[in-house]
């Protein structure tokens, strides 16, 4: 058995060790933590963006603008290239208010979505059909090449060099706007985080949050008409990711709700799009998840005793 003063040493030793890593690892973790609490009744107009799209995996902007009472509280978290926010926000409108109030959420990501290409094109170069049938042209297309509007990764090394040109399919929005009338209360609460670590299209002078195209493994140079559609990916220790998770709930008991979303991933061309409009009481509630890329065994933690 260890003595009492052999443990009480290990366990100042330990402490010290921390106590050495702890500022170290605060200063190469550079993070925003913001918490805030509302509570106001009366004319509102209020209006917020968090994040940034292509930095911190999302960016959110929200408004709140007419007349009632409303509590919020939001948590957010942000470190490079990665945001979670948990927002709670309710509100009530007089019968006698002027007006009613319309609460209006909107999530831009960063994630590239899957694309279609702009012309056509063989291998590298674009083709001039003249003086070609089109018998020929279907054999070429089928081995070789690639039709104006066929879907095609926009991350692949040719869309990056700028040889084949492209257009997204779906805006990567996730959008909610509830109109509340007098007389009558509403609710949107939702839980989300967001990475997007940089790639092939993106600027990042630190290759551990990196991810490239591992040029090694089959299919990298022309997965989009290979069958197996086998491609390979390296990323950095402390890449971030690239996903989308999100827990929503919108309510209010007589209003409207427009919700518009449009995302997806370009991988396997996985999508979602919705369309929404609907006058009188709704209420919604859902869970989402799309994951593009994992993270590194490094990555940041967004809990802070996960650091330690």
């Amino acid at each position: 058995m260890y003595g009492k003063r052999y443990i009480f040493l290990l366990v100042l030793i330990l402490i010290f060790a921390i106590a050495l890593t702890a500022p170290a690892l605060a200063r190469d973790v550079p993070r925003i933590k913001y918490t805030a609490e509302y509570d106001a009744k009366g004319r509102i107009d209020f209006e917020r963006v968090i994040g940034h799209a292509c930095y911190t995996g999302a960016e959110k902007t929200q408004t709140i603008k007419g007349y009632g009472d409303f509590t919020k509280s939001d948590e957010v978290d942000i470190y490079r290239h990665v945001i979670t926010h948990k927002d709670r926000t309710d509100w009530s409108v007089p019968e006698d208010a002027v007006g009613g109030l319309t609460v209006t959420t909107v999530i831009d990501l960063c994630a590239r979505p899957m694309s279609t290409a702009d012309h056509d094109y063989i291998e590298n170069d674009k083709l001039i059909f003249e003086g070609i049938d089109e018998a020929t042209a279907d054999f070429v297309y089928e081995r070789f090449g690639i039709r104006e509007g066929d879907l095609i990764n926009p991350y692949h090394p040719l869309v990056v060099d700028g040889t084949i040109e492209v257009s997204p399919k779906t805006e990567q929005v996730w959008a909610n706007q509830i109109r509340t009338e007098q007389g009558h209360e509403g609710t949107y609460h939702a839980d989300f985080i967001a990475a997007y670590g940089p790639g092939p299209l993106d600027y990042e002078d630190d290759e551990d949050f990196l991810w490239r195209f591992d040029e090694a493994k089959k299919g990298y140079e022309l997965w989009w008409f290979d069958d197996t559609k086998e491609f390979g990916v390296d990323y950095g220790d402390r890449y971030v990711g690239n996903y989308f998770d999100i827990d929503q709930y919108a309510y209010t008991s007589s209003g409207e709700m427009r919700r518009l979303i449009s995302i997806s991933e370009p991988f396997e061309n996985r999508f979602l799009e919705e369309a929404f409009l609907v006058t009188g009481t709704v209420e919604v509630e859902e869970a989402f998840n799309v994951e593009v890329l994992p993270p590194g065994p490094d990555a940041v933690p967004l809990d802070w005793y996960e650091l330690f």
